[in-house]
């Protein structure tokens, strides 16, 4: 994997709680492959903000649960 995969770990690690991401629906696979999944349901001020963002470019919402091992 290139440098963006490297540094996730380390960086995920020091955090607590659900970590949640927008991306291109295309990186969806890259994201999942570390840890990251579909999100249904996000906070509200999250999901207002994907609402707007989605009006300009195509985003989904991924999550990843604290303690998730990938």
């Amino acid at each position: 994997m290139g440098r963006p995969a490297r540094r996730h770990p380390r960086r995920l690690s020091s955090c607590c709680g659900p970590t949640w991401l927008f991306c291109h629906p295309q990186l969806g696979p890259f994201y999942r492959r570390q840890g990251f999944a579909p999100c249904l349901s996000l906070p509200p001020e999250l999901n207002e903000r994907l609402l707007r963002y989605q009006r300009h470019k195509a985003l989904v919402a991924l999550v990843r649960e604290e303690g998730v091992e990938f």
